[in-house]
């Protein structure tokens, strides 16, 4: 219930950290980079999102336990 749409790597064919899955999902849903928040727990994920102007924030394994 806390999300509305998932996306998947191997169903759109495209991977994190690439670029275009970011531009992909912004678009898609035609949300404002700026005030959107990636949340990963792999500091190459939150790399390319915030070289897409992403908000991103590292998730440690400290909060997965």
């Amino acid at each position: 219930p806390l999300f509305e749409k998932a996306y998947f790597s191997h169903l759109v064919g495209m991977r994190k950290p690439n670029r275009e899955i970011f531009d992909f999902v912004i678009q898609e849903n035609n949300l404002n980079p700026q005030k959107t928040l990636f949340i990963d727990d792999s500091p190459q994920h939150i790399e390319g999102a915030i070289k897409t102007g992403l908000n991103a924030y590292h998730l440690s394994s400290l909060f997965l336990h």
